[in-house]
């Protein structure tokens, strides 16, 4: 991802959450999700997704204002008997949190990077982290040089699925951007987060 590239993206991504949440990050607790320690991480065996499709993000756009048929679906559902998609939970609730991207039809067959930015806001400390290529969440300064992708495509295929998340989450406020870049294209991403919400 090139400086300018990142550049635009960063002012339009953070004007769209600060206009509807305050500058706010993601905490989301670790062992998995960076240096804080928030306990033991419990291994278990993955949830299937739910029968319904992952829900679909109805803003997607191009950094550069074009035109684009890309898709990016992605949503969350807890391990509870009969999973479903939801936009709340509880803080013992097991999350799983999943996203399909389907490439612009033109970039199909180029080189690219998936990308995943997290917000939230948990006991009133702030934070903004992304999902590196380890599958794990880092802390974010929101410098330019620091955004890393989540995978790095070669080549981008027709649809991606990828698993965001799988655990308990800290009671607060989360927000969740997604998109991609092709090699020498505009980034692509979700201008409406999913909104997730952990009660106590």
């Amino acid at each position: 991802m090139n400086y300018m590239t990142r550049k635009i993206f960063l002012a339009l991504f953070a004007l769209g959450f600060s206009s509807q949440v305050l500058a706010v990050g993601m905490i989301w607790g670790e062992s998995n999700w960076g240096e804080a320690d928030w306990g033991e991480e419990e291994v278990r065996e993955p949830v299937p997704r739910p029968a319904d499709p992952v829900p679909v993000s109805q803003k997607i756009r191009s950094i550069t204002g074009g035109e684009t048929d890309a898709g990016i679906s992605a949503g969350a559902y807890a391990d509870n008997g009969s999973p479903a998609y939801s936009n709340t939970f509880n803080s013992d609730d097991y999350i799983t949190i999943v996203t399909d991207i389907s490439p612009d039809s033109g970039d199909v067959g180029t080189n690219g990077e998936l990308i995943v930015v997290l917000l939230s806001i948990v006991g009133g400390q702030q934070q903004w982290s992304f999902l590196n290529v380890d599958g794990n969440f880092e802390s974010w300064d929101l410098g330019l040089a620091t955004l890393g992708a989540a995978e790095v495509v070669e080549p981008l295929e027709e649809t991606h699925a990828l698993t965001i998340f799988e655990g308990a989450l800290q009671a607060g406020k989360h927000r969740m951007a997604v998109g991609y870049m092709a090699d020498g294209g505009p980034l692509i991403y979700t201008a409406k987060a999913i909104n997730i919400t952990v009660s106590d």
